[in-house]
């Protein structure tokens, strides 16, 4: 939201600023070299809607400000697999010294407010900053663990076991962002069965019963495009889940970098 003086190029700088803070210890100068070299924008998408289509060029980093989007990818056959789901505070693409175009699409699932940069600008910065360097290393760091997380639960995890896996995640991240709670407080949930399914690696038909066994063991509720865990628990359990892997290596120290 703008605020009086403030132009749009000014709040896209402070959302990634904020990002890249949660990351690692930002000094005055680093808040200078992002204002003034990263050029980042705000775009606005409808629901549904293509924000990057795989293979497209250049490279573009993404801020999710508001709003919900996915990330997948799609085998010539049509089959998908959903990699990611993109929340509020989600940075995409980091990658700054990848091959320069992407490699998954993003969609929205609900209406998004997106920050969009170049990637080649961060990396101008980065060279400039060893503070940026290890924001953005840590942001690698989690990204890879998540997606040891992921294989192990496509490898290993049951199909009502990754279900509940990938709620308890939803969960946990919801939380830092002040979107869920400990209790029973209902976040949004703008997927549908067909998403649920490219995300576990399941059909849809499979995913609907999972889903029914859940309700009726009372772990979840679902209603009006919102979840509400009543047994974190319980489902906890039922996924084997440790929200260790969530946590970047700024939460996990005890002594946080010093200002450069």
């Amino acid at each position: 939201m703008l605020v009086e003086g403030q132009s749009e190029g000014d709040v896209a700088s402070d959302a990634v600023l904020g990002a890249l803070g949660r990351l690692g210890t930002l000094s005055n100068a680093d808040h200078r070299l992002i204002r003034s070299g990263l050029g980042a924008g705000i775009r606005r998408f409808d629901a549904r809607s293509s924000v990057m289509t795989e293979g497209m060029g250049p490279a573009r980093g993404l801020l999710v400000v508001d709003g919900w989007a996915r990330q997948s990818q799609t085998l010539p056959d049509g089959r998908t697999h959903l990699h990611e789901v993109l929340i509020p505070g989600d940075l995409y693409d980091l990658n700054i010294f990848s091959r320069g175009v992407a490699d998954c699409s993003i969609t929205t699932l609900s209406r998004v407010t997106i920050v969009e940069f170049r990637c080649e600008r961060l990396r101008l910065l980065v060279e400039q900053s060893a503070a940026l360097s290890r924001a953005l290393w840590h942001h690698t760091l989690m990204a890879t663990a998540v997606s040891r997380e992921r294989a192990m639960s496509m490898g290993l995890r049951t199909a009502v076991e990754r279900v509940a896996h990938f709620f308890c995640e939803l969960h946990a991240r919801m939380r830092v962002i002040g979107q869920a709670d400990g209790v029973s407080m209902p976040m949004p949930l703008p997927l549908t069965q067909a998403d649920l399914a490219e995300a576990t690696g399941l059909t849809p038909v499979h995913v609907n019963r999972i889903l029914q066994d859940l309700r009726t063991r009372s772990f979840i509720r679902l209603s009006h495009r919102e979840l509400e865990i009543l047994n974190i628990g319980g489902l906890r359990e039922i996924a084997m889940f440790n929200d260790a892997y969530l946590l970047s290596p700024r939460q996990t120290s005890n002594d946080d970098q010093p200002k450069l």
